[in-house]
């Protein structure tokens, strides 16, 4: 009897049974205009339709939203490699043209998620790069307990990831709203961006992901969408999430004693603030705990999550100063 196929990340199954590969991408309404053409009209443009008939793999952009100001392309072939090289083609659209590039460089988006945080690439930024116009930065989208295991124990397997393929890769902190989805961001040149995710799609996720028994995945996707109520509204219904990533070695710290620091951060910010449970952690092989905190405004979410990080820091500052102020010590006693 032979093997089940392995499991892999974004793997899906289609109505034939087969294993069916894809990547999504977050986009700016700029990057699917210069993809699909200002007459977009529901359709995914010549260049894109060009795409899947040379590459062998079917393509899907989301629909404009009212009052938001991204969109996702899904990429998707029962072969891995076709998905990889759609991608690597569609990728080359944000290269060697300067007055894109710089289009794309000035613009100014609303939507935090779509800022790219990855400094401006340069050529010595990389080995095998010898002009930076050839180069450009990708948003992908996978689940948070994906992102877990591609980011690995120690950040071993994204740094294996970006020593394999000559690129620079950056996790979002934080999932998407409404969703446990997050951004990884790929930085290098459209074929190297390709193989990272190639060799991305073929991790053994089994052990990390969150998925039901059913193989059907239980994480939250993300899709473009208002939130569902407005900014600051005292709606008891409505609900605002931000995951926030610490390393493990804080979070005694973080937490206090019997609990009294987050207890009061809470009580303070009129949040629901969740630790993931450290066996959850463990099982995952990484080396930080998610901290989920929800409410009904939007501020004090916001508020929670910097008083958060601003605890962090200054646990982060106090062992360095302790350790600063410990070495002359040791070395005198010596």
């Amino acid at each position: 009897m032979s093997s089940s196929p392995p499991k892999f990340i974004e793997s899906t199954e289609n109505s034939n049974g087969n294993v069916s590969f894809s990547a999504r991408i977050l986009l700016s309404l700029l990057e699917a205009e210069i993809l699909v053409g200002t007459e977009d009209c529901g359709s995914i443009g010549t260049f894109l339709k060009e795409v899947e008939t040379q590459k062998n793999a079917k393509l899907a952009l989301s629909e404009v939203e009212e009052g938001c100001s991204d969109r996702v392309l899904v990429v998707e072939s029962e072969d891995a490699e076709n998905v990889c090289e759609a991608l690597a083609k569609i990728l080359e659209c944000f290269t060697g043209d300067d007055e894109i590039m710089e289009k794309l460089l000035q613009n100014d988006h609303k939507f935090h998620f779509l800022k790219i945080l990855l400094p401006t690439p340069t050529e010595s930024d990389f080995e095998k790069v010898t002009n930076k116009n050839k180069l450009t930065t990708v948003r992908l989208l996978f689940s948070n307990s994906e992102t877990s295991a591609i980011i690995g124990k120690n950040g071993a397997v994204i740094k294996k990831l970006m020593d394999d393929n000559d690129v620079r890769i950056l996790a979002s902190k934080h999932c998407l709203p409404d969703s446990e989805d997050r951004v990884l961001e790929v930085q290098g040149l459209p074929f190297s961006i390709s193989q990272t995710w190639l060799q991305i799609s073929q991790l053994d996720m089994e052990s990390t992901s969150e998925n039901s028994s059913n193989g059907k995945r239980s994480e939250r996707m993300y899709f473009p969408h208002l939130a569902k109520a407005l900014r600051g509204s005292n709606d008891r219904s409505a609900e605002f999430k931000s995951t926030v990533m610490i390393p493990e070695e804080f979070v005694g710290a973080l937490v206090g004693r019997g609990g009294n620091r987050i207890a009061n951060l809470r009580k303070y910010t009129k949040t629901k603030i969740l630790i993931e449970h450290q066996d959850n952690a463990k099982e995952k092989s990484t080396q930080e705990r998610t901290f989920t905190i929800v409410g009904n405004l939007e501020r004090n979410v916001q508020i929670a999550e910097k008083m958060l990080f601003n605890n962090l820091k200054t646990e982060r500052e106090r062992r360095q100063n302790y350790s600063s102020e410990k070495s002359p010590e040791t070395s005198s006693s010596s």
